[in-house]
C-alpha cells in the first residue's frame, strides 16, 4: 500500500481504545497512567500530563516505589469523567489513574484513591 500512513493509524486505534497503548499492569508491579489532560482549543497546549510524569520522575529520585511503572494513554479525559477514568483503569489493570485538563486559566486534575501507604519507600 504506497503511501499509506500505518503510524497515523495505529495512533487512531490506540486513542479509541481498539489496541493497547502499552501492557498491562503485571503481577508484582504498580502501573500508574496518566490520561492525556485535555485542553480547550485557542490557548496554548501545556501538555500538563508530560509535566505530571515528569514531576513524579523527580520525586522518584528520593523515594523509592519499587517496580513502578508510568504510562501515559493516548485517551483524552474531561476532569469530570470519572467513569472514563475508571474504565481506562479496568483496562490496564492500573493500580492509580490521574486525569484532568488544562483551561488556560487553571487546570485540574484527578486522583481517585490515595496510593497505597505500602508503595513508598524512603
Amino acid at each position: 500500500m504506497a503511501g499509506a500512513n500505518i503510524h497515523g493509524f495505529t495512533s487512531v486505534l490506540k486513542q479509541s481504545g481498539m489496541i493497547p497503548a502499552f501492557p498491562a499492569e503485571q503481577p508484582g508491579e504498580t502501573l500508574l497512567v496518566i490520561a492525556t489532560f485535555r485542553y480547550t482549543e485557542g490557548i496554548q497546549n501545556t501538555v500538563p500530563h508530560e509535566k505530571i510524569r515528569a514531576a513524579i520522575y523527580e520525586v522518584l529520585k528520593t523515594v523509592e516505589v519499587p517496580n513502578l511503572r508510568i504510562a501515559i494513554a493516548p485517551v483524552v479525559l474531561a476532569a469530570v469523567d470519572r467513569e472514563g477514568a475508571e474504565q481506562l483503569g479496568a483496562r490496564y489493570n492500573a493500580s492509580i489513574v490521574v486525569w484532568g485538563e488544562d483551561t488556560g486559566v487553571q487546570g485540574a486534575g484527578q486522583l481517585p484513591q490515595p496510593p497505597r501507604a505500602d508503595l513508598l519507600r524512603r
